[in-house]
Protein backbone atom coordinates (compact mmCIF):
# COMPACT_ATOMS: atom_id res chain seq x y z
CA UNK A 1 0.00 0.00 0.00
CA UNK A 2 1.58 3.43 -0.98
CA UNK A 3 0.59 6.55 1.46
CA UNK A 4 -0.64 9.62 0.16
CA UNK A 5 1.91 12.54 0.32
CA UNK A 6 0.62 14.29 3.00
CA UNK A 7 4.12 17.20 2.86
CA UNK A 8 1.61 19.54 1.37
CA UNK A 9 -1.48 19.12 3.87
CA UNK A 10 -1.57 20.76 7.06
CA UNK A 11 -1.41 17.96 9.53
CA UNK A 12 2.24 17.76 9.07
CA UNK A 13 2.92 21.39 8.67
CA UNK A 14 0.72 22.92 11.96
CA UNK A 15 0.82 20.73 15.24
CA UNK A 16 2.86 21.65 17.75
CA UNK A 17 2.12 18.74 20.01
CA UNK A 18 1.21 15.28 18.62
CA UNK A 19 -0.15 11.93 20.65
CA UNK A 20 -0.48 9.18 19.17
CA UNK A 21 -1.54 5.78 20.59
CA UNK A 22 -2.31 2.26 19.29
CA UNK A 23 -1.73 3.28 15.88
CA UNK A 24 0.21 3.62 13.02
CA UNK A 25 3.33 5.64 12.55
CA UNK A 26 4.13 4.58 9.36
CA UNK A 27 3.10 7.40 7.81
CA UNK A 28 6.23 9.79 9.65
CA UNK A 29 8.61 7.74 7.94
CA UNK A 30 10.40 9.98 5.42
CA UNK A 31 8.49 13.22 6.71
CA UNK A 32 9.51 16.28 8.82
CA UNK A 33 7.16 18.38 11.23
CA UNK A 34 8.56 20.82 11.42
CA UNK A 35 7.10 22.69 13.96
CA UNK A 36 6.23 19.66 16.55
CA UNK A 37 7.49 20.89 20.10
CA UNK A 38 6.23 17.23 21.81
CA UNK A 39 5.58 14.15 20.20
CA UNK A 40 4.05 11.07 22.60
CA UNK A 41 3.98 7.99 20.63
CA UNK A 42 2.13 5.07 22.90
CA UNK A 43 1.90 1.03 21.71
CA UNK A 44 2.66 2.18 18.12
CA UNK A 45 1.70 -0.39 15.51
CA UNK A 46 3.22 -1.05 11.88
CA UNK A 47 6.31 0.56 12.79
CA UNK A 48 8.25 -1.50 9.92
CA UNK A 49 9.89 1.15 7.11
CA UNK A 50 12.88 1.37 4.84
CA UNK A 51 16.36 1.54 6.53
CA UNK A 52 16.81 4.75 4.57
CA UNK A 53 13.64 6.62 5.80
CA UNK A 54 13.60 9.02 8.74
CA UNK A 55 11.44 10.77 10.85
CA UNK A 56 12.71 14.08 11.28
CA UNK A 57 11.64 16.26 14.50
CA UNK A 58 13.59 19.33 14.04
CA UNK A 59 11.62 21.44 16.88
CA UNK A 60 10.46 18.57 18.87
CA UNK A 61 12.16 19.35 22.90
CA UNK A 62 10.18 16.50 24.21
CA UNK A 63 9.33 12.77 23.03
CA UNK A 64 7.69 9.61 24.79
CA UNK A 65 8.09 6.65 23.52
CA UNK A 66 6.29 3.65 25.20
CA UNK A 67 6.21 0.07 23.02
CA UNK A 68 8.06 -1.87 20.83
CA UNK A 69 9.88 -1.85 18.98
CA UNK A 70 12.72 0.86 20.12
CA UNK A 71 14.76 0.43 17.07
CA UNK A 72 12.56 2.47 15.79
CA UNK A 73 13.78 5.45 18.07
CA UNK A 74 16.83 4.74 15.48
CA UNK A 75 15.04 6.55 12.94
CA UNK A 76 14.00 9.61 14.58
CA UNK A 77 15.57 12.86 14.35
CA UNK A 78 15.98 14.54 17.24
CA UNK A 79 18.41 17.38 17.14
CA UNK A 80 16.90 19.65 19.92
CA UNK A 81 15.74 16.81 22.07
CA UNK A 82 16.49 18.00 26.02
CA UNK A 83 13.56 15.40 27.46
CA UNK A 84 13.61 11.75 25.91
CA UNK A 85 10.92 9.12 28.00
CA UNK A 86 11.13 5.57 26.90
CA UNK A 87 8.81 3.16 28.60
CA UNK A 88 8.39 -1.04 27.97
CA UNK A 89 5.97 -2.71 30.22
CA UNK A 90 6.15 -5.80 28.16
CA UNK A 91 9.54 -6.62 27.56
CA UNK A 92 11.75 -9.42 28.80
CA UNK A 93 14.83 -9.72 30.85
CA UNK A 94 16.82 -10.17 27.57
CA UNK A 95 14.77 -7.68 25.05
CA UNK A 96 14.88 -5.04 28.23
CA UNK A 97 18.45 -4.98 28.75
CA UNK A 98 19.42 -5.06 24.84
CA UNK A 99 16.72 -1.84 25.02
CA UNK A 100 19.03 -0.18 27.43
CA UNK A 101 22.59 -1.21 25.96
CA UNK A 102 20.52 0.61 22.63
CA UNK A 103 19.68 3.58 24.62
CA UNK A 104 22.76 4.57 26.52
CA UNK A 105 24.44 3.55 23.48
CA UNK A 106 22.80 6.34 21.47
CA UNK A 107 24.02 8.78 24.39
CA UNK A 108 27.12 8.18 23.91
CA UNK A 109 27.04 8.61 19.90
CA UNK A 110 25.42 11.55 19.86
CA UNK A 111 22.55 10.63 18.97
CA UNK A 112 20.53 12.32 21.77
CA UNK A 113 23.16 14.90 22.04
CA UNK A 114 21.26 17.65 23.68
CA UNK A 115 19.20 15.44 26.05
CA UNK A 116 19.65 16.69 29.59
CA UNK A 117 16.80 14.84 30.89
CA UNK A 118 16.14 11.01 30.47
CA UNK A 119 13.41 8.94 31.91
CA UNK A 120 13.94 5.06 31.37
CA UNK A 121 10.75 2.98 32.62
CA UNK A 122 11.55 -1.31 31.26
CA UNK A 123 10.23 -3.94 33.44
CA UNK A 124 12.29 -6.99 33.02
CA UNK A 125 15.87 -5.70 33.55
CA UNK A 126 18.42 -7.41 36.18
CA UNK A 127 17.50 -5.27 38.74
CA UNK A 128 14.38 -2.45 38.88
CA UNK A 129 15.33 0.23 37.15
CA UNK A 130 14.05 3.48 36.82
CA UNK A 131 15.95 6.49 36.08
CA UNK A 132 15.84 10.00 36.08
CA UNK A 133 18.75 11.98 34.97
CA UNK A 134 19.52 15.97 34.21
CA UNK A 135 22.59 17.58 32.55
CA UNK A 136 23.93 14.80 31.02
CA UNK A 137 26.20 16.70 28.73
Amino acid sequence: MVLPDLSVRPLVKIPRQLSLKATSIQWMFGRTLSNLLSCTIISPLRTEHPDHEKINLPLCEKLSYGGQPHNTLRHILLPTTTQLGVQNRKSTKNTADQQLDWILSGLVDGQFQEVSILFIDLIGLSEPFFVSLAYLS
